[in-house]
């Protein structure tokens, strides 16, 4: 049974060296933005688009989790004639959804609509959005960038493979941009850095829901972490909305603000983490500390729960690094600080007939956690996954199974020295 345990135990620890997807050699994207786009020639005959106005919608976030880091969308508007609006972020629950989900092959559609539709939805939703002119571009660059919507809106060219960071509704106008600039606007900003990571940013909009924040920066490993450009930040909606007003010279017209929200941001991840870290671990001490038998039991079946899904979240963890196409999630290192092997801490505390498993798993996640803040202390720029937020929830939890091991033993050795005197 040790050699058993000690087995899955090297398993788990390795496993992430198998963090590579069977599904990403498959995972060919239908409608490659910058491909397509580099790939696409118009028609410069014909009629021109002097008269046609260029705008980029930006919407603030919603209140669903799929409206969270806001919206962008293109508008082409004619005077006098039909105004429209080009939108990358439409996808619908069709049979197989979840299950493409999961497996990283999610594709979204690129839908042509009436302008005032578009925008009369962020208003039923009571979202702020914004209007910029796409100023300064050529009558043969304006219509280039309708054509290419046009040919982008037919039947089998409107579907994309979606990655939330690299490739949604609001790269795929930042990529259209770039190309009706002749390359210019990615110049600007591809070489300007601010300390930004895909995890950081996205921070300012995940706080929203604390649990939702968690589970993601759980399931997402070190690709996340890595200096992104101001380019690359342009994932965000808002980010491409400021990128857009400084290169084009443009000053956004800010609608329905009447039903504008207060601020989206309250408490970082990491202080929710940190306070409720505390709150759980005075509570557990407390009721293991009261030697009644039934708040005992309750705390047993605290760390229980606690420790099954964990369990059943890192082995998800590992399921979508190997089998998944979700890139976000290679290498990522948490299921080692919280593996699946807590399961057999979990049953032996809902038993609750001794603490020698909590002890041994508990010593052993606890180990792992202090050997990883040593090599991100020694080697920042390697070890650059961030997962302080885990570590501060995790380790108090740990550290009441070791102290009430030691205390237990304690306890064990002096009632034998009691019958030992007795005797």
């Amino acid at each position: 049974m040790k050699k058993l345990f000690s087995l899955l135990t090297l398993l788990f620890i390795t496993s992430s060296i198998f963090a590579l997807s069977f599904l990403g050699e498959n995972a060919k994207d239908p409608f490659e933005s910058q491909e397509e786009l580099d790939n696409f020639s118009f028609d410069e005959s014909g009629s021109t688009a002097d008269d046609v106005k260029i705008y980029l919608i930006s919407a603030e976030t919603g209140d669903e989790v799929f409206t969270f880091f806001g919206h962008t969308a293109l508008a082409v508007v004619k005077e006098g004639s039909i105004s429209f609006a080009a939108d990358y972020g439409s996808f619908s629950f069709s049979e197989g959804f979840y299950l493409k989900f999961v497996e990283g092959l999610l594709l979204y559609n690129m839908v042509i609509s009436d302008l005032e539709r578009r925008v009369q939805v962020f208003e039923n939703e009571g979202r702020t959005y914004y209007l910029t002119e796409i100023k300064g571009l050529e009558s043969r660059e304006k219509k280039g960038i309708i054509d290419f919507l046009l040919y982008n809106s037919q039947e089998g060219n409107n579907v994309y493979l979606y990655h939330y960071y690299e490739d949604n509704c609001a790269t795929r106008v930042r990529d259209i941009l770039n190309w009706a600039t002749g390359g210019d606007f990615s110049k600007m900003y591809s070489d300007t850095y601010r300390g930004a990571t895909y995890r950081n940013t996205a921070a300012l909009y995940l706080d929203k829901s604390f649990l939702f924040s968690f589970l993601l920066n759980y399931l997402q490993g070190p690709e996340i972490d890595r200096e992104i450009s101001l380019y690359d930040e342009m994932y965000l909606p808002l980010t491409l909305k400021e990128a857009a007003e400084d290169y084009f010279s443009s000053s956004s017209v800010k609608m329905n603000t009447d039903t504008e929200r207060s601020e989206y941001r309250s408490f970082s991840l990491m202080e929710m983490t940190a306070v409720f870290s505390l709150i759980l671990f005075l509570s557990l001490s407390a009721l293991y500390a009261s030697k009644i038998k039934l708040f005992s039991r309750i705390a047993d079946f605290v760390f229980a729960l606690i420790f099954i899904l964990f369990s059943l979240l890192s082995s998800a963890l590992i399921i979508l690094e190997i089998f998944s196409n979700h890139s976000v999630t290679y290498f990522n290192s948490n299921f080692i600080y919280a593996s699946p092997l807590l399961l057999a801490a979990a049953a032996e505390a809902i038993k609750g007939k001794s603490i020698n498993k909590r002890f041994y798993l508990s010593l052993m996640h606890l180990s792992f956690i202090a050997i990883a803040v040593m090599l991100k202390g020694l080697f920042p720029l390697f070890f650059i996954q961030e997962n302080l937020f885990l570590f501060v929830f995790l380790s108090p939890l740990y550290i009441i199974n070791i102290i009430r091991y030691a205390l237990s033993c304690h306890q064990d050795e002096k009632e034998k020295e009691e019958a030992f005197l007795d005797s």
